[in-house]
């Protein structure tokens, strides 16, 4: 048995075959560009082959490795591959093929978000003169970018240690 037996969770387990959940995909949010995976074991408890039969909506962002059938008696860890490359809704299904024909191991449906990136860069456009004359003003012009992903509101500048000659 593959990993951690206080952690798995047997999904199904009937005449033809027990499905074991070793490492799911749990997260409360998926993410753009996030790369997840989840662990599950198979066991086929007959003594002929049966196929396993992967279907998605995303083919270049959820991937199933050892996807070939499941030799006689055979016990497999299977492994599902997550990289969203966009956002919105992502499904994949899981089935196996077995005597009694299509039995579903199981359905994720994945709600895909960018996530919110705020960023502001900030630069000097107009600087203080190399010398200043004593009691003389000069103005000093910053400017700010919001580099990110998403509209902000009420930014506040500090200006915390001011150097002098």
């Amino acid at each position: 048995m593959y990993g951690n037996e206080s952690t798995q969770k047997i999904i199904i387990n009937n005449t033809y075959f027990k499905f074991i959940e070793e490492s799911g995909f749990n997260e409360d949010s998926y993410y753009v560009g996030e790369r997840y995976t989840a662990f599950f074991t198979i066991i086929n408890k007959l003594a002929i082959y049966q196929k396993l039969l992967f279907s998605t909506d995303s083919l270049d962002e959820i991937k199933l490795e050892n996807a070939s059938p499941l030799g006689k008696r055979e016990e497999r860890k299977l492994e599902i591959q997550f990289n969203p490359n966009s956002a919105g809704q992502k499904t994949f299904h899981l089935f196996l093929m077995t005597p009694r024909g299509k039995q579903s191991l199981m359905e994720k449906i994945f709600y895909v978000q960018t996530k919110s990136n705020v960023k502001i860069e900030g630069s000097v456009k107009k600087a203080l003169p190399l010398l200043m004359k004593l009691g003389k003003e000069h103005e000093v012009i910053f400017l700010f970018t919001n580099t990110g992903n998403q509209a902000i509101t009420g930014v506040t500048i500090n200006i915390e240690e001011i150097k002098g000659g």
